[in-house]
């Protein structure tokens, strides 16, 4: 059922954060999205139970006056060893996402064990790098 809501409702991406304790060096993060009406908030509530993560409640149709007739949504989100912990237990039932899943989860791995260091130069710009 999560792979399901994944693959059609779901987003699978990174998200910039900084180390404070270190000069505000940028460094990327995995996250997972998954965003429903509001209608159906007892779904992502459930999860958000079960998962851990946060629950964002937006109501757009009050900020975009042309999209009056959006409903409010919620969007679930996990990060980290959470997001990783989830995407390891459906990815072998993802249809759409499930290339996302595997990047997403090796770049965790990889960024875990310090074998690549992530230089974010720009808005638009990476460059991985070995630690060596």
């Amino acid at each position: 059922y999560i792979a399901g809501l994944m693959d059609g409702e779901g987003t699978i991406d990174f998200q910039k954060n900084y180390r404070h304790n270190r000069d505000n060096v940028p460094y990327l993060n995995i996250r997972v999205r998954i965003t429903l009406t509001e209608k159906s908030a007892f779904v992502l509530e459930s999860l958000n139970a079960s998962f851990g993560g946060f629950l964002e409640y937006r109501d757009k149709a009050k900020i975009y006056k042309d999209h009056q007739n959006w409903q409010p949504a919620v969007t679930w989100n996990l990060t980290g060893s959470r997001a990783y912990g989830l995407l390891q237990n459906i990815k072998n039932h993802l249809l759409i996402k499930k290339n996302q899943a595997e990047f997403a989860m090796k770049y965790y791995y990889l960024s875990l064990i310090k074998q690549f260091r992530v230089n974010i130069l720009s808005k638009n710009e990476i460059k991985f790098s070995s630690f060596d």
